[in-house]
């Protein structure tokens, strides 16, 4: 995170202090960074209102789920910021979630909770990027997913760590990886097969020759 404070001007000329932050982020595996403005408390409530439409607005446009969660010092996790693309992509909505983020793991499939537990527990202990992919299903859709989940961890005090970040749905791509896998696996058994022919043929080939 970067933060600074600038000036900007209205439309009518006034002239404002904003904070300005920047977060950096992986989106597609792409850098890319976010940046957030804070309007003078003094207008009120109205400020506020068109902070959050606008922040609204532009989460909406971003084909991927966009979240804040925190690990408080009891180690309970908890989201305070779902976008738009929540439901969309988990298949709950983020009130779901904002109750109790226990919704979200249990989405997660049995054989990869194990690597969501450790990469999760590494990023908290090294505040380290918590980079992790995994199936989840969601049984309302009798469905699964590939997620690509990417987080940035703060040190928040007394408050515990909180993670930005961006989970994206990968399906497509780990679908193409194992086409591509098979493909692979297939032209070396074709390989192996067309190396035993010729074996064969050499051999009787050669038993043909000793025979006459």
């Amino acid at each position: 995170y970067e933060s600074e404070r600038v000036m900007v001007e209205a439309r009518d000329g006034t002239k404002l202090p904003v904070a300005l932050r920047l977060c950096r982020m992986q989106l597609f595996d792409k850098p890319v960074i976010v940046a957030t403005a804070e309007l003078p408390h003094a207008k009120g409530h109205a400020n506020g209102s068109i902070r959050e439409q606008r922040l609204e607005n532009v989460t909406a446009q971003v084909p991927a789920l966009l979240f804040q969660m925190r690990q408080g010092p009891n180690e309970l996790i908890q989201f305070s910021f779902l976008s738009q693309s929540c439901e969309n992509l988990l298949g709950l909505a983020p009130e779901i979630l904002y109750a109790n983020a226990r919704q979200f793991f249990a989405l997660i499939v049995d054989e990869d909770r194990e690597s969501w537990a450790t990469q999760l527990r590494e990023s908290t202990e090294k505040l380290e990027v918590l980079y992790w992919e995994g199936q989840i299903r969601i049984p309302s859709w009798k469905d699964m997913k590939w997620i690509s989940l990417r987080a940035k961890p703060e040190d928040d005090g007394d408050n515990g760590i909180q993670w930005t970040g961006v989970m994206t749905n990968v399906s497509q791509s780990k679908a193409s990886e194992v086409a591509l896998r098979q493909s692979r696996a297939d032209l070396s058994d074709l390989y192996v097969h067309l190396d035993r022919a010729q074996e064969e043929e050499h051999a009787h080939l050669r038993h043909a020759v000793h025979d006459d």
